[in-house]
């Protein structure tokens, strides 16, 4: 009878050890934010923005929200031009867009959806052009699978004429 109870014991720990370790289990969402309101930026066009992205995996689709904050400007128009690197896909939204901001603060905002292609994190490039008002470029990162392993170690160390670590990368030339 002992036999039979440890038995059955033993084959239940097996089955829950089993189920448990076949069971998926969802990661949370890691959602990155960003602003540049309040930091330091060369001087041009008078806007700050806001971004909000998805952390993804491979083929899944992330919901970017980006708000342009313009600030006691009166200006015609603000012409945004969007690029995406080439391991991102747009889902859905435009490559560029024009609102007419109005005097005081104004918030603008655009909604994109981005599919990767492979592990890596990739960048939004923004581009805002208020005419006589000036220019001024954004970036907006966009975090796909397991983007740690794509970055980039550094694997050279050298200590400088005063005994300080500093890193040797190569360098790569290109001609424009």
């Amino acid at each position: 009878m002992k036999k039979i109870k440890l038995l059955a014991l033993s084959s239940l720990v097996v089955i829950t050890s089993l189920t448990a370790m076949s069971a998926k289990v969802k990661k949370p969402i890691e959602t990155v934010e960003g602003t540049s309101v309040g930091q330091y930026a060369k001087p041009g066009a008078p806007v700050d923005i806001q971004y909000k992205t998805t952390h993804i995996d491979v083929g899944e689709v992330s919901n970017i929200d980006i708000t342009f904050i313009t600030r006691e400007v009166a200006q015609k128009e603000m012409k945004i031009k969007i690029a995406v690197d080439k391991n991102l896909n747009v889902v859905s939204g435009k490559s560029s867009y024009i609102f007419q901001p109005k005097e005081g603060k104004n918030e603008s905002s655009i909604k994109l959806k981005l599919s990767g292609f492979s592990d890596g994190e990739y960048f939004i490039r923004i581009f805002v052009d208020m005419g006589n008002k000036g220019m001024r470029a954004f970036t907006v990162p966009v975090r796909v699978g397991d983007f740690r392993k794509t970055m980039q170690k550094t694997k050279h160390f050298q200590k400088g004429t005063s005994g300080e670590n500093i890193t040797v990368s190569q360098g790569v030339e290109t001609i424009h």
